[in-house]
C-alpha cells in the first residue's frame, strides 16, 4: 500500500512539474504585473526557455530578449531566469544576466551588457551636440526595481576606445571609468578619465522624473590638439591646476 501511495505521488509530482515546464510563456506574462514601462510584440516558448521579440523599455529598442528558467531560485522563494538579450535591437547592444521577482518585487543581478557610445549620446539633449564613439561596457551588480528607475544597485561602467566629437574638435579619451549607484531613484554617478590629450573628472545625478544635472572639469594635457586651444575660451579660465570646470542640468 505504502508503494503505491509513493508511487502516487511521484506520478502527481511529475505530472505537475511537466505542466509547469511546457506552460506558455505567453499565458504567464498575462497573469504577470509586469512594469508599465515594458511592453513586447510576441512571446514565443515555455516559461523554461522563453523568447521575447520586438521588446521595448519606455521608447527605447531592446530587440529579442531570451530567458531560462533557474529552478534552484524555487527553493529560495522567489522565480529568477538567466537572460540574454540584444539582438534586432536598434541599440546594438548585447546583454547577459539573471533577472527575477520575489515578494521584494523585480530585481536583477550579475548584470554584463555593452553597447556603442553613440547609441547613448544621440539620447541625450545637450547645449552643444556631441558624438560618442567606442564602446560602453555596464556591470550591475545588483538592482531592484522601482518605478521609473530603481529603488537600489550598484555597478560600474567603462568606456574604451573612447572619442568625443564636437562642432569645435575631436578628443581621444581612451577610457573613462565611472562608477554608479542608486537610492530610491536618485542615480548617481562618479568617475574619471586620462589620456595625453585631456584629463577629465566628473559627476551626475538623474531623477526619478527625468532631471539631470553634471558637473565635470578637464584639463588639456602635452597633445591637446594645438587648433582647439583657442576656443577654449568661451569656459572661461582654467584654475590653479589647469582644469576648465563646466556643469550642466536638464530633463531626458
Amino acid at each position: 500500500m505504502k508503494r503505491i501511495i509513493l508511487l502516487a505521488v511521484l506520478f502527481i509530482l511529475t505530472f505537475s512539474v511537466s505542466i509547469v515546464t511546457h506552460l506558455p510563456v505567453a499565458l504567464v506574462l498575462d497573469k504577470l504585473p509586469l512594469p508599465k514601462e515594458l511592453t513586447y510584440q510576441s512571446a514565443s516558448g515555455s516559461i523554461w526557455n522563453a523568447q521575447l521579440d520586438d521588446v521595448y523599455w519606455q521608447n527605447l529598442s531592446l530587440g529579442s530578449i531570451y530567458s531560462q528558467m533557474q529552478w534552484s531560485s524555487l527553493l529560495k522563494g522567489r522565480v529568477e531566469v538567466l537572460v540574454r538579450a540584444g539582438r534586432d535591437s536598434e541599440l546594438g547592444y548585447s546583454l547577459k544576466g539573471y533577472a527575477g521577482g520575489s515578494i521584494n518585487g523585480w530585481y536583477a543581478r550579475e548584470v554584463f551588457a555593452s553597447l556603442p557610445a553613440k547609441s547613448v549620446t544621440d539620447q541625450l539633449q545637450l547645449p552643444i551636440p556631441i558624438d560618442g564613439q567606442g564602446t560602453l561596457d555596464l556591470t550591475l551588480r545588483d538592482y531592484q526595481y522601482q518605478a521609473p528607475y530603481c529603488a537600489s544597485a550598484t555597478g560600474s561602467l567603462a568606456w574604451t576606445s573612447a572619442q568625443v566629437t564636437s562642432p569645435f574638435l575631436t578628443l581621444d579619451l581612451e577610457q573613462a571609468i565611472a562608477d554608479f549607484s542608486c537610492e530610491d531613484n536618485t542615480i548617481t554617478a562618479n568617475g574619471d578619465q586620462s589620456s595625453e590629450q585631456v584629463s577629465a573628472e566628473f559627476e551626475a545625478t538623474l531623477t526619478g522624473n527625468g532631471q539631470y544635472q553634471t558637473a565635470a572639469k578637464f584639463k588639456p594635457e602635452a597633445q591637446f590638439p594645438a587648433n582647439a586651444r583657442g576656443q577654449l575660451s568661451w569656459l572661461g579660465n582654467p584654475d590653479a591646476q589647469g582644469y576648465y570646470a563646466f556643469d550642466y542640468a536638464g530633463r531626458l
